[in-house]
């Protein structure tokens, strides 16, 4: 299995906002800039993040994520190198 992953897409916002992308991503980095919690959601998981924490972590292949909450965030996404899904 291929453990080297490149960044695919980058994004912030403030508030709800639903990201999609081209193709599969299989890791996610998301820090929570604001001072109330926010939640994601992608198709396999659901996860709230604390106030000016991060979440960076491999998961299920996803097409899209969706954020609600009232804070700022920032994130990008990533797949594995030669992935050709």
């Amino acid at each position: 299995m291929n453990n080297v992953f490149e960044v695919q897409a980058t994004f912030e916002g403030t508030g709800d906002q639903e990201i999609e992308f081209h193709e599969l991503m299989t890791s996610l980095v998301l820090c929570n800039l604001g001072s109330t919690r926010i939640t994601f959601a992608t198709r396999s998981i659901e996860f709230s993040i604390a106030p000016y924490m991060v979440f960076d972590e491999v998961l299920d292949p996803f097409h899209k994520i969706k954020i609600s909450g009232e804070g700022s965030y920032m994130g990008y996404v990533r797949r594995r190198r030669n992935d050709t899904s």
